[in-house]
């Protein structure tokens, strides 16, 4: 039982209050919201990991981006980044922001399909690609050169 007591305390990041949950007689406050926002937290992780597959699956069985706009998925993955980037440089748990990382992925691969399969049946050109790989690159390193007084 002691190995689940630490692994309890790992996914709540506080061991008294894994300690304090198993008891079952001594209910904190404080515990009992941690466990709940891990959980959600969690939870909408998961379920961010199923958001975009159907669009997904319509691109690969179509073989076609028709009706997505290629504009608004870079701008919705350069804003994820952005998330993301602050997130992680702030030190917020992974639950407070994972299922921006899973959009983001998701983003890329329907990207991705976009630049193979085109739009319409007209692949997107090399210049095109070159530019937002070009723009995604200096969006990185303008977060990377950010001051750390703009992340407090």
């Amino acid at each position: 039982m002691i190995w689940f007591e630490v692994i309890f305390g790992q996914f709540l990041g506080d061991p008294s209050c894994a300690e304090s949950l198993l008891e079952q007689d001594n209910l904190e406050y404080f515990c009992l919201s941690l466990l709940a926002s891990k959980t959600l937290g969690y939870s909408t992780m998961v379920g961010a990991c199923l958001f975009k597959v159907p669009v997904i699956l319509n691109i690969v069985e179509s073989r076609s981006g028709t009706g997505l706009d290629p504009m608004s998925l870079y701008l919705e993955t350069s804003s994820l980044t952005c998330l993301i980037y602050y997130n992680f440089r702030r030190g917020n748990a992974l639950s407070t922001y994972g299922d921006n990382i899973a959009h983001s992925v998701q983003n890329l691969l329907i990207v991705a399909l976009v630049w193979v399969h085109g739009i319409d049946g007209v692949p997107l050109g090399w210049k095109h690609t070159v530019s937002v790989l070009s723009l995604g690159a200096t969006l990185l390193l303008a977060l990377y050169w950010c001051p750390e007084s703009y992340y407090s």
